[in-house]
């Protein structure tokens, strides 16, 4: 079996590289502050180390005494019924189940923060199904990673959907919420990421 896999090392040094190049071309083009950038770079990094990785890769013989060995071998890994493995996990209440779904709920929120808050975008529908596109996309990737390595690397659950997309709408909701209420908040932590917007040209 070989694995593929990105350790923390390596993940380290790739956002060290990113910041770096980020920081030289901000420098020189300002049309960005780079803090901004850097924070985007490091959400993709996790999330391609939490959502792709680890791959596996199964030789010719260890592939055929896996399905030789397992009943009902399910290289997709498809899990379709809602809530069904929401009631599984918490049927073994431990750490690591509790840190499964909250991980899930978690995933997402950082990109309702960079759409609603960073990016400032207003337009409802826009909001709404850029979470469900990015919460499917998350599982179809990792559906076309086990149809590849035909092994099951990752649970391609629709409950995995559920609590990528609740996450991602209770971030929404208090983005709007603070917008709403402390606006200058709002308005401080945002200036902080992104460029200053021309108020004559809102």
């Amino acid at each position: 079996m070989f694995i593929i896999d990105f350790s923390f090392i390596l993940l380290l040094i790739v956002y060290i590289s990113l910041v770096l190049v980020t920081l030289l071309i901000c420098r020189k083009t300002k049309t960005y502050k780079s803090l901004f950038y850097m924070f985007v770079e490091l959400y993709v990094i996790i999330m391609t180390k939490v959502v792709i990785m680890p791959i596996y890769i199964l030789d010719k013989k260890v592939y055929k005494d896996l399905i030789a060995g397992v009943k009902d071998f399910n290289v997709y890994g498809i899990q379709y019924i809602p809530l069904k493995g929401i009631h599984d996990t918490m049927e073994i209440v431990c750490f690591a189940t509790i840190i499964q779904v909250v991980g899930n709920v978690l995933l997402l929120m950082p990109l309702a923060f960079i759409i609603v808050w960073l990016m400032n975008k207003t337009n409802k529908a826009f909001i709404v199904l850029c979470g469900l596109v990015a919460s499917c996309l998350i599982e179809l990737i990792q559906l076309v990673i086990n149809v590849i390595t035909a092994y099951p690397c990752h649970a391609v659950d629709i409950d995995d959907v559920i609590l990528n997309y609740f996450g991602y709408l209770i971030a929404v909701l208090f983005i709007w919420l603070i917008k709403k209420y402390f606006r200058s908040f709002f308005d401080k932590v945002r200036s902080g990421f992104v460029k200053e917007e021309n108020k004559n040209g809102r």
